[in-house]
């Protein structure tokens, strides 16, 4: 008798060979599935209505990221947040009202706070005096917690304590480990945080996350419209990297975001979201496809976030917009495919 837990393919009849391959396939695939298959939802003026989410459910997305911003006064280093003046989606009423109608819609939720600076650099480059930081600290710490929180109250999946903090995390490290402190004091869901793909290795506190979140731009090649092959190729360098740094922290790896525009070149510098390329729905559609074929069927890539989504109706995205948002495209397409399999 052939002992338990061991096959002899001497002894396998060839007519049962077929199903015995869908067996094996059967257990490979679910060492993959249940996938963090989601979008960053760009919260809007209004708060969002009933309809909402209605069309992430067609593209097959299981979860929604809301991405409630705040807003840094770089001469005081003060932070504003939940204002009269700001977009009511933005607001803590707002999000609440979001996840409420996510969890009826049957979707998982994680909360990724994003912070604006007011003379619009980048938060990775933050320039800010000491007391500028410590107000700032004080500010973030009130903003995360307010949503931490709120997440607490609806039983949010995830949440996310910050995104592309790189010089925050430099110059003040002990302030991030006692913030993920005090946000495990009021949330007892996963926390992860969202570094940015050329400065996630730097962030020394991924053991203390549940996740190693990744804004996943990483450029993967620098012609105009690339194939998938080349693209694929073109990802096995950073793959054994990333998969590098999740063997050393024994954590799964989460694209916090990822996404292309509809351009040409749309591989080459992913992150950055205005250029003067040429409109190309393939080339924004290729690099997605590519992206799952290389990289959704490790069991240590926990899945990701497509930046972005609007909200249908509400947002001005003309039909041939160069930007990142992929409804009525052909990247929406291969998104819904993807997410259908990989589930």
């Amino acid at each position: 008798m052939v002992p338990l837990g061991k096959v002899n393919l001497i002894f396998i009849n060839m007519k049962a060979l077929p199903y015995f391959i869908l067996f094996l396939f059967a257990i490979s695939y679910n060492s993959y599935s249940q996938k963090i298959n989601g979008v960053n939802f760009v919260a809007e003026k209004t708060i969002i209505s009933n309809t909402g989410f209605d069309h992430l459910i067609n593209i097959n997305s299981k979860w929604v990221a809301w991405v409630p911003y705040a807003f840094c006064d770089m001469k005081t280093g003060h932070i504003q947040q939940n204002t009269y003046w700001q977009w009511q989606g933005e607001t803590l009423k707002g999000c609440e009202t979001a996840i409420q109608l996510a969890k009826s819609k049957g979707l998982k939720v994680m909360i990724k706070p994003h912070v604006w600076l007011s003379d619009h650099s980048y938060t990775g480059v933050m320039q800010l005096n000491r007391a500028q930081w410590l107000n700032w600290q004080t500010d973030y710490t009130k903003y995360i917690l307010d949503f931490a929180n709120l997440a607490q109250k609806y039983n949010v999946e995830l949440f996310c304590i910050g995104t592309e903090q790189y010089a925050s995390i430099k110059n003040y490290p002990q302030y991030w480990q006692s913030l993920i402190k005090e946000v495990r004091k009021v949330y007892k869901g996963k926390i992860t945080y969202a570094g940015n793909w050329d400065t996630y290795k730097n962030c020394p506190f991924w053991s203390e996350l549940d996740y190693i979140g990744i804004d996943a731009y990483f450029p993967i090649s620098e012609k105009a419209n690339p194939s998938i092959d080349e693209l694929q190729q073109n990802w096995q360098k950073w793959k054994i990297e990333i998969y590098a740094f999740h063997k050393l922290h024994n954590k799964a790896i989460l694209f916090t975001e990822f996404g292309y525009r509809s351009t040409e070149y749309a591989t080459k510098e992913p992150w950055k979201d205005v250029t003067p390329d040429k409109y190309c729905e393939s080339c924004q559609a290729d690099a997605f496809q590519a992206t799952f074929n290389t990289l959704w069927k490790e069991s240590w890539i926990a899945g990701g976030f497509i930046w972005k989504w609007f909200e249908p109706n509400k947002s001005v995205v003309h039909e041939n917009s160069k930007s990142y948002f992929v409804k009525e495209k052909l990247a929406e397409k291969t998104i819904t495919k993807n997410f259908k399999f990989f589930k």
